[in-house]
């Protein structure tokens, strides 16, 4: 029988006062006046993290790229040759393929770009069909004691918890049948001590089930896997000695694009991709660095983003989400306005995460929101408090 994808949009306009903690988020505006007054290196970040948050991945950039002033080298004559000698191939695949034997597989990622965490759980499906049941994410908080029971994660989840693309990758991992690991430790502040604990905590998991195999997602420097950081260890380098296992490391992170194609680093301004790629050579080698860097195993390349209704196509790339058009402004609120999506089912809890965030910034702002099928309270909210909830709906009707 053939299906016909259809979209339900069920409206109810009311001004909500239900304690949903929507203003966690903030708009452009205030994020900018924010690093207006305290324009640190720490803010900078702070300010990117928030960009992320509401949709914004380009001014997230934009803005990290204002805290440096970085001048952008070309590649050498001797670096063009070594470049060239590497085919560039569809990473989901290859990545796959080559992860199928393996016990740990470990992804790094960037706060700065989602698109690290949505790439991931573009994966998640054929991972667990690969025998993969543990999911460690180094974001995630030991305080959220109920996160397996309901099955979707709140703000108490994660420091990150507000941003949707990685709540949304815990959200998929737990509805497939992931386990998820915090690997963070709550107790001990020492920080050279939190790589070791890391590592121990996804190392318990193997002492409790010899043949477990577990993904790893953690920051950008946990990856490393021969101590190019320091004097201390990094957590991957703990896991390899606590452990003996030699996990498949892929670094998302070194290789990001920029806002634009002229301010991103010489290998990314060379190649030219059309899908998330590695790149391999006639021997079988996959790239890592120019020089060949050997502390982690791949390096993945993800394209500069193309955009669809002024939102980046890999928000629903190799993931169950859909692009749709948002209903009209009410009259009872202005612009800008934040829309977030709530999941009908984890609304009634106030510290729920929205599927999507994105901020309307005026009326030739024409965004759409990404979201699963399934029933939802869209709410838009203005700068000066004032909400509006509405019904949404997205389903599969059969013709």
């Amino acid at each position: 029988m053939k299906t016909t994808l259809c979209y339900l949009f069920l409206i109810c306009f009311g001004i909500e006062t239900k304690a949903q903690n929507t203003f966690s988020y903030q708009f452009s505006e205030q994020i900018e006046i924010g690093l207006k007054n305290n324009p640190s290196s720490e803010a900078y970040q702070n300010a990117a993290k928030r960009y992320c948050e509401i949709g914004q991945y380009k001014k997230a950039k934009l803005t990290l790229e204002a805290a440096v002033s970085q001048k952008q080298i070309e590649l050498n004559g001797t670096d063009s040759i070594m470049l060239k000698s590497y085919n560039i191939y569809n990473a989901r695949p290859k990545i796959l393929l080559h992860a199928k034997n393996k016990q740990i597989v470990v992804l790094n990622e960037d706060p700065s770009d989602p698109q690290h965490r949505t790439f991931t759980e573009s994966m998640l499906l054929e991972f667990y069909n690969n025998g993969f049941r543990y999911l460690a994410i180094e974001s995630l908080q030991q305080n959220d004691k109920l996160i397996h029971s309901k099955k979707y994660p709140t703000l108490k989840s994660s420091v990150y918890a507000n941003e949707p693309q990685l709540s949304n990758l815990m959200r998929t991992a737990l509805g497939i049948g992931f386990k998820l690991i915090a690997c963070v430790s709550n107790k001990n502040k020492v920080n050279n001590k939190q790589a070791f604990i890391k590592a121990k905590i996804i190392a318990k998991v193997l002492k409790q089930d010899s043949k477990a195999k577990i993904l790893v997602l953690c920051n950008a420097s946990s990856l490393y896997e021969n101590n190019a950081m320091g004097s201390e260890k990094t957590m991957v380098e703990n896991l390899k000695e606590i452990t003996g296992i030699d996990p498949l490391t892929i670094n998302q992170v070194k290789y990001m694009d920029g806002s634009s194609r002229e301010l991103s680093n010489a290998v990314m301004r060379k190649l030219i991709l059309f899908e998330s790629s590695i790149l391999i050579n006639d021997q079988g080698q996959y790239f890592t660095t120019l020089d060949r860097n050997t502390q982690w195993d791949i390096s993945l390349f993800h394209p500069f983003p193309k955009y669809v209704f002024n939102r980046p196509a890999w928000i629903t790339s190799g993931v169950a989400r859909l692009f749709k058009e948002i209903p009209n402004k009410p009259e009872a609120i202005s612009y800008p306005y934040l829309v977030m999506m709530y999941l009908e089912n984890e609304f009634a809890s106030t510290d729920a995460v929205p599927v999507d965030v994105i901020e309307i910034e005026n009326e030739n702002d024409k965004k759409q929101v990404a979201l699963y099928l399934g029933n939802y309270q869209l709410v838009m909210q203005d700068k000066n408090g004032k909400k509006v909830i509405q019904k949404f709906a997205v389903e599969y009707k059969q013709p």
